[in-house]
């Protein structure tokens, strides 16, 4: 009797052990980061929705105050993270500075890799085979905007492009392995904002930029004042970003190619203001799990709310998104990039 007691109990002991072993194995399912904060201080935010349902949202990096920040970047192997900080305090025509800084994905000490007075930086990639970063910058003295590239370091700093001449960069990717970068820009020369292009063109620079889409060029015709917000690639496909202008407008989700093929509808908003994608402002995919993530704003209307959804690749027109973030801290701007990663 007494052998079997303390069998009993050696079980009923284990079976504890057992279990809270295994409550407190929850792992990361999903982490994204995105700007937020207000206009005085613009903050970098990281999101992770744990396995249990659990959603964190902490700070990983301040701006200054009223230092904007407006481009962002990690590389998917190192998980090195860079992002662009303008300094713009005193505010006058003629004296601001735009950073490059330098962390990593734990919120680690921050290095400045980049100093470009009077640049302002609209993009940046990161070519991780090459270990390049890329970026895209408007000079207000010579009215243009240029790409650059660097080491992950900052050094060797090399303008590519003498000047873009497309419009207002928002958005560039990089296939390093077939010397190619992908430009979003929307013209801003006259409001309200008539033209939004995707560029194709060389990374050295040589040959002359290819139109792959516009406007009139995608299966539904978007109003004038709405805009492109960004692009993500997987393979030859390409996926567009068409953020509504007005709380009655209509946002949409375009899958076209990287030869600029007829291009078709993914995902529409209906003139919805609550729909996911009704003011999307950034794209990206997780190649590694076959999603398309965006970061939206919860409503049209609401400056500092938002909300991240994502699809699989593979039935993105016919699933329902699925709300990953949701309240979270997001910044009053027109673009936002998002970044997935752990």
């Amino acid at each position: 009797m007494m052998m079997l007691k303390k069998s009993i109990l050696a079980l009923f002991l284990l079976s504890i052990l057992f279990s809270c072993k295994k409550k407190a194995i929850i792992s990361t399912v999903e982490t994204a980061y995105w700007f937020g904060g207000g206009i005085e201080n613009m903050i970098l935010l990281k999101g992770t929705i744990q396995s249990d349902g659990t959603q964190t949202v902490t700070k990983l990096y301040d701006g200054g105050l009223y230092d904007p920040l407006v481009a962002l970047e990690i590389h998917p192997g190192t998980k090195e993270i860079y992002w662009a900080e303008m300094d713009i305090e005193p505010v006058t025509s003629s004296n601001f500075t735009c950073y490059v800084n330098k962390g990593d994905t734990s919120g680690g000490p921050k290095q400045r890799i980049l100093s470009l007075p009077q640049l302002v930086i609209s993009a940046m990639a990161v070519e991780p085979v090459s270990r390049k970063l890329y970026y895209v910058v408007y000079d207000e003295k010579a009215v243009g905007e240029y790409l650059y590239r660097c080491n992950l370091d900052g050094t060797g700093n090399t303008m590519l492009f003498s000047s873009f001449k497309f419009g207002d960069v928002v958005s560039i990717n990089i296939d390093g392995a077939n010397n190619k970068i992908y430009v979003v820009e929307n013209d801003l020369e006259s409001l309200p904002r008539k033209e939004s292009s995707v560029y194709k063109a060389n990374l050295d620079g040589t040959g002359t930029p290819v139109l792959l889409y516009n406007k009139a060029s995608l299966p539904i015709r978007v109003a004038e004042i709405d805009r492109f917000t960004g692009i993500a690639i997987d393979g030859s496909n390409l996926y567009i970003a068409s953020s509504q202008g007005s709380a009655t407008g209509t946002s949409y989700l375009f899958k076209g190619d990287v030869n600029g093929n007829p291009a078709t509808t993914v995902i529409s908003s209906g003139g919805s203001a609550n729909h996911p994608i009704s003011t999307v402002l950034g794209l990206n995919i997780d190649s590694k799990h076959r999603y398309l993530y965006w970061i939206s704003r919860s409503n049209s209307t609401s400056q500092d709310a938002g909300v991240v959804y994502k699809v699989p690749l593979a039935a993105a027109a016919t699933s329902t998104p699925k709300l990953i973030f949701k309240d979270i801290n997001l910044h009053g701007g027109l673009f936002g990039p998002i970044e997935i990663g752990n």
